[in-house]
């Protein structure tokens, strides 16, 4: 029996206990907002009451567990004890509105649904849509129908829960940021959850004395992997939404050492009274996921956040790809990385043959740490799983040494005039003109062209550019078929947490405007 439990594997919730048992009076969790402030052994006391109310309120094996929370410790708790439990935790997106989010709570069926104070309106919205299902409250001011999430805790034992834990077990569903449209489920298992978080650990070079700060949501995968490596590395967790000033404000106060962002986030930080008020002589480096970093971008983190960046490339579907270090970084600044370890990476063309280096295909990933399909979606999940290869529709190349380069995604390449246009090429420059705050480069339904490169700009504040000045100075980088054909001037350009842009959103948007007579 011994030997057959041995066999079974590693658990998230192992990570924590061990974490415990080691530094049971270590500060391990920090509530920067609200100033709440655990040690191990009170992070792990509290999670196993949770999960010991869980399991009370009749959480089974296989059973999902929804959470609409922002970055707080009680969504950490959550992850832990659901994998202690062998419940099912479906973060959600609070971006997404009242219908979105009542259509993914009922696809999962979840038994418990559980919502933090700020989406009490939401959760009103909603109304009879979420179903007579168990709802917990995270805060005060609790209607008919909600339990108090410190309630809940408040008898609960502090023992370990009577699960039988198997590392096969699924223990989240992720659905994928939307760039393409709705999301898609994506079940993990303990395995692929621990074997993600270990690379992220390794890669990080997470130890006890680091203070992390995560700031990338906590419903995406890029955030709740920050906790399970920081775990790994007995670290310390300081949590908290994106909020510039908040954040340089954190960053002095607990000393952090190392922070993980979208390119976006930096740009706003870039951009703040706030980010030379406070000190960052703390802070050893800090991580890049999502879209890829522009260049303008990154030289302002190296000269005035960091000289240490450090940037991977992953995905929800397929799990920690590549990743590059501050000093590669340097010598390389437009590759997101080398492959991972246990991971391979092959460019392809149209007809799925391998390319030389240097061209552009779609780029294909076999890894042990991909989930490897779509909750109840079975057609999808065999069109982007094949042969052992996760066909991502990301676009990329590699160079000589065998780092790779993203130019965008199959899906946004811009043929115009017979030409394939990547559009990042594009962006990149007019990002570096002076006043352009954002960009994004689309093509829009064009009767000559077939899709006319369009530029949808936000400009800084009183910022006087024309279309003329940046079309002027797109021809002076660009050559002739690349400079854009149209320029949209907008307050706000719509991503996903990871920074990516919703172009589809875009192309909707816009190409409808564009059919209308006279433009």
């Amino acid at each position: 029996m011994c030997q057959e439990r041995l066999m079974a594997g590693i658990n998230i919730g192992a990570i924590l206990r061990n974490a415990a048992l080691a530094f049971p009076r270590k500060e391990a969790l920090v509530d920067a907002a609200r100033d709440k402030r655990y040690s191990y052994r009170e992070l792990h006391d509290r999670v196993n009451k949770l999960a010991n109310a869980l399991l009370a309120m009749g959480i089974e094996k296989g059973d999902f567990v929804a959470v609409l929370c922002t970055n707080r410790t009680e969504f950490v708790e959550l992850y832990f004890a659901c994998a202690k439990t062998g419940g099912i935790i479906a973060p959600l997106n609070y971006r997404l509105s009242a219908g979105e989010i009542v259509n993914l709570v009922n696809f999962i069926e979840a038994k418990v649904f559980v919502y933090a104070e700020e989406f009490k309106g939401l959760v009103q919205t909603a109304g009879e849509e979420l179903g007579a299902r168990r709802r917990i409250l995270i805060g005060e001011g609790a209607t008919d129908g909600d339990e108090l999430y410190e309630e809940i805790l408040a008898n609960q034992s502090v023992n370990e829960p009577d699960v039988e834990i198997d590392e096969h077990d699924p223990m989240m569903v992720l659905f994928t940021s939307g760039t393409t449209g709705l999301p898609k489920g994506i079940l993990q298992s303990q395995y692929v959850i621990c074997l993600n978080a270990l690379m992220e650990y390794s890669f990080s070079n997470y130890t006890q004395n680091d203070n992390i700060l995560i700031v990338l949501p906590l419903y995406a995968g890029a955030g709740f992997l920050h906790v399970f490596a920081a775990v790994y590395g007995r670290a310390k967790m300081v949590v908290r939404d994106f909020e510039p000033a908040g954040v340089m404000q954190t960053i002095e106060r607990e000393s952090i050492s190392f922070s993980s962002w979208v390119a976006t986030m930096a740009w706003v930080v870039l951009q703040s009274p706030a980010l030379d008020q406070y000190s960052r002589d703390s802070l050893r480096g800090v991580s890049f996921i999502g879209a890829p970093l522009p260049i303008p971008v990154l030289e302002g983190v190296w000269q005035r956040i960091t000289p240490n960046v450090y940037e991977y490339y992953g995905l929800q579907d397929a799990g920690f790809v590549a990743s590059i270090t501050p000093e590669v970084k340097r010598e390389k600044p437009g590759s997101c990385g080398a492959a991972a370890p246990l991971t391979d990476i092959m460019i392809v063309d149209h007809d799925g043959k391998e390319v030389p280096r240097g061209e552009v295909g779609e780029v294909l990933i076999r890894t042990v740490s991909s989930p490897g399909g779509y909750y109840k979606e079975e057609k999808k999940t065999k069109e982007t799983f094949k042969n052992g290869w996760m066909h991502s529709k990301d676009l990329g190349k590699f160079d000589e040494d065998g780092y790779l380069y993203l130019v965008g995604r199959k899906s946004e390449m811009i043929i115009s005039g017979g030409q394939n246009i990547f559009a990042t090429e594009i962006e990149e420059v007019l990002l570096a003109q002076p006043g352009v705050a954002d960009v994004a480069v689309v093509g829009l339904p064009d009767e000559k062209w077939g899709e006319a490169v369009t530029a949808v700009i936000v400009l800084k504040p009183d910022t006087g550019i024309s279309e003329e000045d940046v079309l002027g100075y797109s021809r002076k980088t660009l050559a002739d078929y690349k400079v854009p054909k149209r320029v949209i001037f907008t307050d706000d350009i719509p991503r996903t947490p990871t920074g990516k842009v919703r172009k589809f959103i875009l192309i909707e948007r816009y190409s409808v405007t564009m059919r209308q007579p006279g433009l």
